[in-house]
């Protein structure tokens, strides 16, 4: 199975690249050991692409700090080169080097996946303030999914569809999703400025706010008339749990309004197991191996028997931040003829990505599948709503109203 086997990947990894276990001279030697043996679990052949970049870029790092670089002929062991540049150039920085050799490995062997670099710095605590938005990145511009209730920007007036221009004075253009994080996140009530391009404004809108450390659930729920209405907001660990809780609070109403507006995704088995409470058995979703390697590998997910609403009404709210688990959701609720869809089309993203440890204090991110829908549509085509409505102006929510219309017979 699929994911048995990334599972098994990631214990295995973990165990051997603790950073408890390695010294800190060799700990950037380690981890590019580590990214390459990711690779090579994930997909053997894909091994002989990443080589030559890493090392390509660890020599540009040395060039760059004014180094003194390697033959690319001397060696194809990235881990020996890695060596070989730290002796020749004992001033230089381990970690840089190592993000360099990991970010041209992700870059070959996934081109033009969404996100970030390769190697991705993991926080050593769960408390970084930041300016309390959730972003995504598409065609060169950082646009934001939802300002976080109660937050900074939330209530400095940010909005959903904002396009963060700059931060702090600088131009966010061609930045990598790792680098606008590292700039919103800092230190409890220290200041940062951001400017955004908002539909209809002619100029830059300019925020100063106070980062906050802002903790908020994934789910939430409410009931309008004989309506629940449950918005997601990411999947993350124990969200199925969380719609099964707000399912059994609403106390059985006549219909449902399942929103996945500015929901990014998140982890694979949380959006399934959400599917699932709306359905009484059946397919999911099926994901097969990243690059067809091996072509023969696909996993078909089912959900299990009893739907938690007892077949009540359903819509699902969608729009152009809906993206790779919460598709999944509203394609298998489509497909299966439980869910319409309301909004606007999705994002389009059906890739599965995995976070394999390289370190404590790092990790790379490799896409390990591809989902379609029960119907065998691709996710990364995005979907189009049953009824299409225009996006929120105004602060007038069109896509809620309307669904609850449809709800209500009108």
């Amino acid at each position: 199975m699929l994911r048995s086997r990334i599972l098994g990947a990631v214990i295995a990894l973990f165990t051997a690249t603790s950073a408890h276990a390695q010294s800190e001279s060799r700990l950037g030697e380690s981890e590019v050991s580590a990214a390459l043996t990711a690779i090579e679990r994930r997909c053997a052949v894909d091994t002989a692409l990443a080589i030559s970049p890493a090392i390509r870029a660890m020599n540009e790092q040395a060039r760059q700090a004014g180094g003194v670089e390697i033959p690319q002929t001397q060696t194809s062991d990235v881990a020996q080169a890695f060596r070989s540049l730290v002796v020749a150039n004992p001033e230089l920085d381990e970690r840089l080097l190592a993000r360099a050799a990991v970010d041209a490995m992700r870059a070959a062997v996934d081109p033009g996946s969404p996100g970030d670099g390769g190697y991705n710095d993991l926080p050593s605590c769960n408390c970084g303030a930041g300016a309390g938005v959730e972003f995504t990145q598409r065609d060169g511009q950082t646009i934001v999914v939802r300002a976080l209730p109660n937050g900074p920007a939330a209530r400095a007036g940010v909005q959903a569809g904002d396009h963060i221009v700059a931060i702090d004075g600088v131009s966010t253009e061609g930045w990598t999703m790792r680098r606008t994080l590292r700039a919103l996140q800092g230190e409890p009530q220290s200041t940062i400025v951001i400017a955004i391009a908002r539909d209809g404004a002619p100029d830059p809108i300019v925020f100063q706010l106070q980062r906050a450390i802002v903790v908020v659930g994934t789910v939430e729920a409410r009931r309008d008339g004989e309506v629940g209405i449950i918005s997601i907001h990411s999947f993350a660990q124990n969200t199925g749990a969380a719609v099964r809780n707000a399912i059994r609070g609403l106390r059985h109403p006549a219909a449902y309004v399942l929103d996945l507006r500015g929901n990014s995704g998140g982890l694979l088995d949380q959006a399934i197991e959400t599917a699932d409470l709306f359905l009484d058995g059946g397919v999911v979703v099926s994901v097969q191996s990243a690059h067809e390697c091996p072509p023969s590998e696909t996993a078909t997910y089912n959900a299990r028997r009893g739907d938690q609403t007892r077949g009540a009404r359903l819509l699902v709210l969608i729009d152009a931040h809906t993206a790779s688990g919460a598709e999944l959701v509203a394609a298998a609720l489509l497909d299966r003829g439980r869910a319409e869809l309301v909004g606007q089309r999705s994002f389009g993203m059906g890739e599965v990505s995995t976070q394999f440890p390289l370190s404590a204090r790092a990790g790379i991110r490799l896409i390990t599948g591809d989902m379609t829908s029960p119907s065998g549509r691709r996710l990364s085509e995005g979907l189009e709503p049953t009824h299409v409505t225009p996006a929120a102006t105004g602060g007038e929510d069109v896509t809620l109203q309307r669904a609850l219309e449809i709800l209500r017979g009108g």
